[in-house]
């Protein structure tokens, strides 16, 4: 199996990471301002659309 690439079934909270963050590396400016704190309940709404 290892030398046809294939890897048995795996059972749990097994996550691969692909990425690691650089904690020292510097974040994006927020250029969409986004403010997610309502001044009263239901008055806020956000959402999110993929574009396929």
């Amino acid at each position: 199996m290892g030398e046809l690439g294939l890897v048995g079934a795996v059972r749990g909270d097994h996550k691969r990471r692909t990425t690691v963050a650089d904690p020292a590396a510097e974040r994006l400016a927020n250029l969409v301002r986004r403010n997610f704190a309502a001044d009263r309940p239901n008055r806020l709404w956000v959402a999110d659309r993929s574009h396929r």
